[in-house]
């Protein structure tokens, strides 16, 4: 069975990369590349992939909030593949919006460990476009306010 992926990032030459790492492994297929979150919703819609990769940092907008409004319109399983170093926030912000799992961007192909890292990538792709996922409501936006918890009835009432 092919696996049918669409790379979200701003930068062309990162989602180049990223469609040659994936696309190595004949059964993955990048179906769409999308800019922002307008091409994203789109092509998302339209095709159906099994699975998005998606940077947050994003130069426009908050990947994170994208993310969310992802899994709130149009549910599918994401994997976040960032340059940033892995930061605990970042981390728990993106796996609170709906993200299944962060991963930094590969090194450039020449580096010794760029082989191995491509496989780990290409195993989790296919992986992670195995998980049914549902459709989340938007979560608190990062920073702001949690939901205040549901109040417990009074006693005897």
């Amino acid at each position: 069975m092919t696996t049918n992926v669409v790379i979200f990032d701003d930068s062309a030459t990162a989602r180049h990369a990223l469609r040659l790492a994936l696309e190595s492994d004949p059964v993955v297929r990048v179906v769409g590349e999308a800019a922002d979150q307008t091409e994203a919703l789109e092509l998302i819609e339209s095709l159906k992939p099994h699975l998005v990769t998606m940077d947050v940092v994003l130069r426009r907008e908050d990947g994170i909030e994208v993310a969310a409004a992802l899994m709130a319109r149009s549910p599918v399983p994401i994997l976040v593949v960032t340059a940033r170093e892995r930061d605990p926030q970042l981390v728990d912000e993106t796996l609170e919006a709906g993200a299944l799992e962060v991963v930094q961007k590969l090194p450039s192909p020449s580096s010794p460990d760029y082989a191995a890292r491509r496989r780990r990538l290409v195993r989790l792709v296919k992986t992670l476009a195995g998980v049914h996922v549902v459709r989340r409501r938007r979560p608190r936006t990062a920073g702001g306010p949690r939901p205040a918890p549901a109040a417990a009835p009074l006693a005897g009432t």
